[in-house]
């Protein structure tokens, strides 16, 4: 939702419409959370961390999952269509690439690599661009310069937030290391191993804070009216980020188990407080 509130909001103020489409990506998300309990059930009863979800332990049943998965899709699609049907082919590509990591045929959650993209794409580029196809919207019409720009700030913007997301994926693979070697889910840190893929995380989640500062120096994108204020909030943050790098450097139990608590915990919270941070830029800079 973080995500899906920046792409509405970086470009110009928020709409109604924004309101409404809130409601749609948060069910169609929802949707694709259920079908990948409904197809993980067997996998999540061996994870320590997982086992207590509904499916897992049992208080969700098979059909209620499927009849719930149905009610969310149908909704969400529904809502969609009527508020900017513009956006239905974003969410239908959502939708499709969520069942395609969680169902068989493709499984693509056991094809490494694979499995990062889908991730990175699904929950960090899409979002972004569904949120700002809401209030900035991108069309086929390229005969005026300023469309073209469009494209081209929106594919800059969307690189930082893929790879936060194929970070965050890794990192939230390596805690699933044991129960996925176990199951014989074949996921890219189970085939590269914990250490490797920590290493990966680590690199993709600087990149992440070190792109949009180099989109300030070179003056790529029409949002660098925020570098000034980036550079003051990454400064207060690298306490906290560099206590968080110590952690992914060596993915041990303990160390893993740490960071999904101080996520748990602290992390809905900063994002609310960045999310108003940049509402409030939004309306002085305007």
């Amino acid at each position: 939702m973080f995500i899906f509130w920046v792409g509405s909001t970086l470009f110009t103020l928020p709409t109604t419409n924004t309101f409404f489409i809130s409601i749609s990506f948060c069910t169609i998300t929802a949707s694709g959370f259920v079908i990948n309990q409904y197809f993980d059930k067997d996998t999540d009863k061996l994870n320590p961390q997982k086992r207590i979800l509904p499916m897992a332990s049992g208080k969700l049943s098979s059909r209620n999952a499927l009849i719930f998965f149905s009610v969310l899709t149908s909704f969400s699609f529904i809502l969609t269509a009527l508020v900017d049907v513009s956006l239905f082919p974003f969410f239908a590509l959502f939708f499709g690439l969520g069942l395609a990591y969680s169902a068989s045929p493709l499984n693509l959650k056991k094809r490494p690599i694979i499995d990062l993209i889908v991730a990175g794409t699904c929950f960090g580029t899409l979002p972004f661009l569904m949120g700002m196809q809401v209030v900035y919207p991108l069309t086929m019409d390229f005969s005026n310069p300023w469309i073209i720009r469009r494209y081209f700030d929106a594919f800059l913007c969307s690189i930082p937030f893929l790879l936060f997301q194929v970070s965050g994926h890794i990192f939230q693979a390596i805690g699933d290391y044991e129960a996925d070697r176990n199951s014989g889910t074949t996921t890219f840190v189970v085939k590269y191993g914990k250490e490797r893929s920590a290493k990966i995380g680590v690199t993709l989640f600087l990149l992440t804070a070190i792109i949009p500062l180099l989109y300030g120096v070179f003056g790529l994108l029409i949002t660098k009216e925020f570098m000034g204020w980036y550079m003051l909030m990454l400064l207060i943050s690298l306490p906290a980020i560099t206590y968080l790098l110590n952690l992914f450097r060596s993915p041990v139990k303990k160390n893993v188990e740490s960071l999904s608590k101080i996520s748990n915990k602290f992390s809905p919270f900063v994002l609310i407080i960045v999310y108003f941070c940049i509402i409030a830029l939004r309306i002085i800079i305007k």
